[in-house]
């Protein structure tokens, strides 16, 4: 009899579903389901945006998530790991983070940072917040010059978390736990 294969894409939407709430501290807020890129989360909890707005944020940021996490191959420990804010177990994992880094126009293809990405959520971000626009803004560029670029993309996207995620809180941007 042939073993059953793992559906990566059934796990994920079965034990992280679209509508899943993680909150900040004050107040509460929904964010990237599984949490793949700080930065992409920081973006959505901008105080001055509005609930709607934050869901739409939230659905498309999980939709790219499942989708690179099929993609990629990535293993229930690698979406464990990113659910608990833990770097993935496996290349495939850290190639999630790339993936939805690439989808969100904020690293291109080469593994730097884009310098200047244009999309929609950013500029709704400098219109509605422009404290938090400007923090984030410093966050991204100190990052951009700091973190160095390594040959696998995947790891220099990992690097690039990291970094945002440390920045982002000496700001006060990112105070998201996982209760």
């Amino acid at each position: 009899m042939d073993e059953p294969t793992f559906n990566r894409f059934a796990y994920l939407k079965a034990n992280f579903p679209i509508g899943t709430q993680l909150h900040n501290t004050s107040p509460r807020i929904c964010i990237l389901t599984m949490k793949l890129l700080i930065f992409a989360s920081i973006l959505v909890c901008a105080s001055a945006l509005d609930q709607a707005w934050r869901d739409h944020m939230k659905e498309k940021l999980t939709e790219f998530g499942l989708e690179c996490a099929e993609s990629e191959q990535a293993t229930s420990e690698d979406i464990e790991a990113l659910h608990n804010h833990k770097p993935p177990v496996t290349h495939a994992g850290r190639c999630v983070i790339f993936c939805v880094s690439k989808k969100l126009n904020l690293m291109n293809a080469d593994g730097t940072l884009n310098v200047t990405p244009q999309s929609d959520w950013i500029e709704k971000v400098k219109e509605t917040d422009s404290e938090a626009f400007e923090k984030m803004k410093t966050v991204y560029h100190h990052c951009a010059d700091t973190v160095e670029v390594e040959a696998d993309a995947c790891d220099t996207s990992l690097s690039y978390a990291h970094c945002i995620k440390e920045e982002g809180h000496k700001v006060g941007l990112y105070t998201v736990s996982a209760d």
